[in-house]
């Protein structure tokens, strides 16, 4: 379930190096990808899950993954227009 976050490891453990680095385009890229994949993952679980408790637990997730998708992408958004505004 957590197969794509494997390649982008490094990435997420040095966020601010990775959005720092003049490839960071396409490494927030690859990291959002990757946090939107498994939160997909994790709604295809919560679909097929009937145990109440594991519903709870698979929703936390998922809306977790989203929502770090989200702030990766803002992080981005906010050290690519604090560049354009230097």
């Amino acid at each position: 379930m957590y197969e794509a976050l494997q390649a982008v490891a490094a990435d997420m453990a040095s966020l601010e190096a990775t959005l720092d680095s003049p490839t960071s385009h396409a490494r927030v890229a690859r990291l959002t990808s990757a946090l939107d994949a498994t939160a997909q993952r994790l709604s295809d679980k919560l679909a097929a899950a009937t145990a109440e408790r594991e519903r709870a637990h698979l929703q936390t997730l998922h809306r977790g993954f989203v929502a770090a998708g989200r702030v990766v992408q803002r992080l981005a958004d906010l050290k690519a227009q604090a560049g354009i505004d230097a």
